[in-house]
């Protein structure tokens, strides 16, 4: 895993605790930030990625396969779901670290579900 040397938070794909729905467990995760450092306490918004991929997809997930060509950039093992549907806010101080980043065009699908999913 990269430690973070960065000059942008938002697009890349780090490790963070992310906690389960009983919210009294957590895991370490891999998430996508959506943002730059926020107020005071440097927050990101982040999503949850997931490697089960299986099951009830929504139309507002993203799919990254190993099979795409920028796919190696992602720092993922595996192919994975962005769920822009499951958002976490946490201070940058807990990440753990870097593992990549989205490629333009998987950026800009980012975008685009998040515009939909919020009706902007």
């Amino acid at each position: 895993m990269k430690k973070s040397s960065l000059s942008g938070w938002r697009y890349k794909i780090f490790l963070a605790p992310f906690p389960f729905g009983d919210l009294k467990t957590k895991k370490y995760r891999p998430v996508l930030s959506l943002t730059e450092p926020q107020g005071e306490h440097e927050e990101l918004t982040l999503a949850y990625i997931t490697t089960n991929i299986e099951g009830n997809r929504l139309k507002s997930d993203v799919l990254i396969k190993k099979s795409d060509k920028d796919f190696e950039r992602s720092g993922l093992k595996a192919n994975s779901l962005i769920k822009i549907n499951k958002l976490l806010t946490l201070p940058k101080k807990m990440i753990v670290g870097q593992l990549g980043s989205l490629s333009v065009k998987k950026s800009q699908e980012v975008k685009n579900k998040i515009k939909e999913l919020f009706s902007l």
